[in-house]
């Protein structure tokens, strides 16, 4: 009745009301409907041709009413990163995204992202910016987002390793980016964003609602085909690591490992394969034995844990030194790139001496023998 009041202009149409049941999808275009990817058509009685998308019907009516004097209170929109309290921030999730989507009790945005402090609007932008879709009627939308389609990519906020990012500085292309200052456990960071667009492009700064979302294609951690471009493909398919999702290692997008919550269900998959939570990271999870020398691993990586590699990669590294920067750091100090998944115990070849590194250690060089990376 109230779509009928807001809507049912015409003296002609027929009340939504006297047609019950009604799907919504038979007017408003939903591609999470659309198995097939015909897009909007007007098949079997349907009329998405002749109305907006499910997304900008709901998105976009809703998240302009804050636009309004009147309705500014309503669906309000989330400040940037640095510039909200977690109360604030919570706050707004309830009147915002909560209103429609679980979250207050389900918590469907959790683990390793919610429990960063990142939100909804950091990955997707405002209500309004969500709803700017293809459907807009102006004839430009060929140019817009389309629901469930284009989403940000794991490249939008990693944007590489340690050499990657340093040459992401020295272009000035971060000069308008959100960066992450540090971890959860202090350790500097500076390789994340914040936020999957520009801070210019922020709602509070005057951002527009044809939100474009950055894409650091080049990175070491994109998610393009081949998959885990710096892996190895032995199998042939040429997708990198045996053709692995980025979920088999990392767990759900809305539920990234780990989860904060020890007991958390989230958890269990990783503790039961590799013995502690979070990505998937122990070789011998899926691989039997000592994989040796090698940086096939996913996102090129070389073997983690007391290996072969760990006790004599010496040689290796020194005909390689730009590998071991890329995670390890341009002086070899550490980053979060080579922090410890769990608590280590490491033999240095050098000294014949045991190491031990607790959980989130930044692993350098220096750690277990000498430094030949630092700057003179």
């Amino acid at each position: 009745r109230l779509h009928d009041s807001k809507h049912a202009t015409n003296p002609g149409d027929t009340k939504l009301d006297d047609r019950r049941n009604i799907v919504c999808a038979s007017c408003h275009y939903s591609p999470a409907l659309d198995l097939a990817h015909l897009g909007p058509n007007d098949d079997n009685g349907k009329e998405q041709t002749q109305h907006i998308s499910m997304s900008r019907a709901m998105h976009a009516s809703h998240g302009n009413l804050n636009k309004q004097p009147q309705f500014d209170q309503l669906f309000p929109d989330m400040p940037p990163p640095g510039q909200r309290t977690a109360g604030l921030q919570e706050e707004i999730l309830q009147d915002a995204c909560y209103n429609c989507h679980p979250g207050k009790r389900t918590k469907c945005l959790r683990g390793a992202m919610g429990g960063g402090g990142i939100v909804c609007q950091d990955c997707h932008g405002q209500m309004a910016q969500v709803g700017d879709d293809f459907s807009d009627g102006s004839g430009s939308g060929q140019n817009k987002r389309v629901p469930w389609a284009s989403e940000p990519k794991c490249q939008s906020c990693h944007m590489g390793d340690v050499l990657q990012v340093a040459d992401l500085y020295s272009s000035g292309m971060l000069n308008d980016a959100s960066v992450n200052v540090s971890d959860s456990r202090g350790n500097s960071d500076g390789l994340r964003l914040n936020m999957t667009y520009k801070l210019s492009d922020h709602s509070s700064n005057g951002g527009p609602d044809n939100l474009s979302l950055l894409n650091f294609s080049d990175s070491r951690f994109a998610s393009n085909k081949p998959l885990f471009r710096l892996s190895g493909g032995d199998d042939g398919s040429g997708k990198g690591h045996g053709g692995l999702f980025c979920e088999g290692c990392h767990g759900s997008t809305h539920a990234i490992w780990p989860n904060a919550n020890a007991l958390a269900n989230d958890n269990k998959a990783a503790q039961q394969l590799q013995g502690h939570t979070g990505t998937i990271i122990e070789c011998n999870t899926c691989h039997a034995g000592d994989l040796g020398m090698t940086l096939k691993g996913p996102h090129g990586m070389h073997p983690v844990g007391d290996t072969k590699f760990a006790r004599e990669h010496e040689d290796f590294a020194k005909k390689n030194a730009n590998a071991c920067r890329a995670c390890h750091g341009l002086d070899g100090e550490g980053s979060v790139l080579s922090r410890t998944a769990t608590p280590r115990l490491l033999q240095a070849k050098e000294d014949h001496i045991t190491v031990s590194f607790p959980k989130g250690t930044p692993v350098g060089c220096g750690d277990c023998h000498e430094n030949k990376l630092r700057n003179p």
